[in-house]
């Protein structure tokens, strides 16, 4: 690292001095007043390396982010000065100087030295100072204000809800610096993005209307005219959340958990509505609502907590709709990383519960990751189909229910309930009683099984994984320890799994564990201490070793 040299003219205040002493502790400050030069012979005494930075930069400008001055110069390169490039394509601003280079003092008064080499790596940008503009403002005096506060050429002044759809980086040529540059949204008809000289002769009938004499109307699509958003979170009072919401734009819209948006919110709400609750329903439901309320809008206790508003305005646009939260539950399965990175590629806003002994603890740390009101869950060896998306909407009064879809046994091709996606409700399956042995069944008295296909479970990765599941779903079902099970139907299942499949991949092991794991549940068919080890990893991995 050589040596940094900043050179700060005593005449103006520069923005970058106190963010590059906060980066790099040990920069050296060199104050002068007009003399270059002399500035610059002293740098050159001062270091104690062989080379050293100088850094020079009009307010405009601020170095980059990932600029570090690591830059090390080769031996062949050694006797020139190295310059590097400002985002305008100039290379003024930051140089690499060797100690014993013999600058002249007009090389030193205009830093542009006859041996240089430039490097086109940016080292600096121009960043104009920002001044967002909020409701209720006294426009004239906060612009005024500003620009004579500003220290750069130009400043941007953002409206009232004015949103950025990307970084503010246009730069002004130095023929167009007398004009007010205007950006119109793409959802308005009214510019709401202004870049203004700070020698701009403002006037207050300009400034109280935003509209600007001297200007010149940019093309591009930068911003868009947007209201705050209040998303809501399950177990959230919404009275209280929704007043006190410190809303800064004069709309402001409430996501309830389960509101996925099809769209951007760019809705205008024109000023002769802005009286009203916007109210749009869900395109897959007629019970959810998303609620664009205006911000001094009189609400009560029961608008708030139903979200079903007195002064509303339908809205027949659908934007968006309802879903669940979806949580992906692995262990030790040896196909879950894989498993998890394609249930990824199609679901991205998936999250997993990775390494929680115990299934019932698994699940209830799910169920506290859980967002919304009710969450799908897949198994870490669950594939699943293509035509599976996670669709299923609830209904109000079944939001304590459990719901099942059907998995397909790779093994014997068994088609039910074990092994298939579950919508679990969050709340009751955060109270879930650890010691039940069936843990879907036991989360709510009321169990729906929905006849569909959700997976394939890929259980047979190994032979104790594969004599696991077996073993697991055959104590279940000799025990009868499933609530709501037919009599018929079990003592089919269990044959087929004893009897079905030993040319499949670690077929044998599949008969071996449902056979013994019939054994077991008709040996301890009421006994609920001996029925739950089927629930503890390490005992079934001893008794597999055993057997």
């Amino acid at each position: 690292m050589y040596d940094i040299f900043f050179l700060y003219d005593i005449k103006k205040e520069n923005r970058q001095l106190n963010s590059l002493r906060h980066r790099f502790p040990l920069i050296k400050i060199i104050k002068y007043d007009n003399d270059v030069y002399e500035a610059l012979t002293r740098a050159k005494k001062n270091s104690m390396t062989k080379f050293f930075w100088v850094i020079n930069l009009e307010n405009d400008y601020v170095i980059n982010d990932d600029f570090d001055f690591d830059y090390v110069i080769p031996e062949w390169d050694q006797k020139y000065v190295h310059v590097w490039k400002t985002s305008k394509d100039e290379f003024n601003s930051v140089y690499l100087i060797a100690k014993d280079y013999p600058f002249t003092k007009r090389e030193a008064d205009y830093l542009f030295f006859i041996n240089k080499k430039e490097i086109s790596v940016e080292a600096s940008k121009i960043v104009y100072d920002i001044l967002c503009l909020e409701l209720n403002d006294n426009t004239y005096e906060k612009i005024t204000l500003f620009q004579e506060t500003s220290r750069t050429s130009m400043f941007w002044v953002l409206a009232p809800e004015c949103k950025l759809l990307t970084d503010l980086t246009y730069i002004v040529p130095d023929y167009d610096k007398e004009y007010v540059h205007q950006w119109t949204p793409i959802n308005h008809d009214l510019p709401n993005l202004f870049l203004i000289p700070s020698t701009y002769p403002v006037s207050k009938r300009e400034t109280d209307c935003l509209f600007f004499i001297s200007k010149k109307i940019m093309e591009e699509k930068i911003s868009k005219v947007g209201y705050d958003i209040l998303p809501l979170a399950f177990g959230d009072n919404a009275y209280e959340t929704i007043r006190s919401f410190k809303s800064t734009t004069s709309m402001f819209w409430v996501l309830a958990p389960e509101c996925k948006l099809l769209t951007d919110l760019t809705y205008i709400v024109p000023d002769y509505n802005k009286e009203y609750v916007h109210q749009w329903t869900a395109s897959n439901s007629d019970h959810l609502h998303l609620n664009l309320i205006p911000t001094d809008y009189p609400i009560s206790k029961r608008e708030a907590n139903t979200l079903f508003f007195v002064s509303k305005k339908e809205m027949p646009k659908k934007i968006f709709k309802e879903t669940y939260d979806m949580i992906f539950i692995s262990y030790n399965e040896p196909n879950a990383e894989e498993n998890w990175l394609s249930l990824l590629d199609r679901f991205p806003e998936a999250t997993r519960v990775h390494g929680i002994e115990g299934i019932h603890n698994a699940h209830k740390q799910a169920a506290q990751l859980s967002k919304t009101k009710m969450f799908w869950v897949i198994d870490g060896d669950s594939q699943i189909t293509e035509d599976f998306n996670f669709d299923y909407v609830v209904d109000p009064w079944d939001k304590d229910a459990v719901f099942v879809w059907k998995s397909k046994n790779p093994i014997n091709e068994l088609s039910y309930g074990n092994g298939g996606v579950k919508l679990l409700p969050k709340n009751l399956t955060m109270e879930l009683d650890t010691s039940t042995i069936d843990m879907t069944t036991s989360i709510s008295k009321k169990f729906n099984s929905i006849n569909e296909v959700s997976n394939l479970t890929a259980f047979n990765t190994d032979p104790f994984n594969t004599w696991k599941s077996a073993f697991r779903e055959c104590v279940k079902l000799s025990s009868k320890v499933i609530d709501g099970q037919v009599d018929i139907e079990t003592e089919e299942r269990l044959y087929v799994w004893c009897t079905v499949g030993i040319d499949q991949q670690y077929g044998e092991y599949a008969i071996k564990g449902a056979i013994a794991g019939k054994e077991f549940g008709t040996k301890y068919i009421n006994n609920t201490k001996e029925l739950s080890k089927i629930n503890d990893w390490k005992w079934l991995n001893s008794e597999f070793n055993k057997l």
